[in-house]
């Protein structure tokens, strides 16, 4: 491929590569994953947990047969060539059937920036490509110079900063949960005023007798119509009830009614007396009229 797709830039990676095993000075290229097991169009923070760490060697169509190994790197290129009976796809599908599979596959381009692959349901997902034809051919010479003694880490480019951008953008994936919350929640509540509000209409046309307009009658307050709809959508919750108040007792009507129960039985009390002293007074004169006739 003559140039890397900004798609592809996306999802770049970090290869650090050294003549030898505890190199002071390795050197850092960058390369990009084809396919999504490395994170290939996929987030920053899945690359991150990538790290893969082995040995790399030249590989081509003279010695692809000898590479084996799980802490092997092949670095194969992509480049047609007239001076192989093999194709490089048949080279990268020799190498994917290998047992034990190797670490990785690099593919590298000396005629373009970067490789590409084609193909479906490969038995290996962990192959990837240089993305800068002169960074290939210095590794190619290191490679080659180190006669499979270099080593090579590949790992996904998590920084900090990284870190705190998708930390950023949790927080706002929080906000929006809770948001969604918030808005469910005031949407419950005012689907349930609107019912209260309903069954209560409803309750005030049911019970005109209730809840429609009065007048002030028998120590019950004059009620108008707003005021009767009121109290039907209120008491249609549970814990709110209304009753009809006791009137009041009129303090003029107690004093005449306390009055009368005292003229009253002084009234009793002096019949009562009047009628035993006629009767004493008539017990006398039967007496009398007896005693005068004998």
């Amino acid at each position: 491929m003559n140039e890397v797709l900004d798609w592809q830039r996306k999802s770049e990676m970090q290869m650090l590569i050294s003549a030898s095993e505890g190199d002071p000075v390795p050197l850092s290229y960058t390369v990009i994953p084809l396919t999504t097991n490395l994170g290939l169009n996929e987030s920053q923070l899945a690359r991150g947990r990538v790290n893969i760490e082995g040995k790399m060697v030249a590989a081509d169509a003279s010695n692809y047969a000898s590479i084996s190994g799980s802490d092997v790197i092949p670095y194969l290129s992509c480049d047609q060539t007239n001076t192989s009976f093999l194709e490089p796809s048949a080279v990268l599908n020799a190498l994917m059937s290998n047992d034990p599979q190797p670490a990785a596959i690099l593919l590298y381009s000396q005629q373009g920036m970067c490789c590409g692959l084609t193909g479906q349901n490969l038995n290996f997902n962990r192959i990837l490509t240089m993305s800068d034809e002169q960074a290939a051919s210095q590794t190619l010479l290191m490679a080659n110079m180190s006669e499979g003694t270099a080593r090579a880490q590949i790992s996904g480019n998590f920084t900090e900063s990284d870190q705190s951008n998708n930390a950023g953008q949790q927080g706002g994936n929080n906000s929006a949960v809770a948001m969604s919350i918030l808005y469910s929640i005031t949407g419950l509540i005012t689907l349930l005023f609107l019912i209260i509000i309903a069954t209560g209409a409803i309750r005030a046309h049911r019970y005109p007798e209730r809840y429609g307009p009065r007048n002030a009658f028998g120590g019950r307050p004059r009620q108008s119509r707003a005021k009767g709809l009121a109290r039907a959508v209120l008491e249609t919750i549970p814990i709110v009830k209304f009753g009809d108040s006791q009137a009041k007792p009129d303090p003029n009507l107690e004093l005449e009614n306390a009055t009368s129960q005292q003229t009253g039985g002084s009234n009793a009390d002096l019949a009562l007396t009047y009628a035993q002293s006629k009767g004493k007074a008539v017990t006398t004169n039967v007496m009398k009229t007896v005693r005068h006739r004998h």
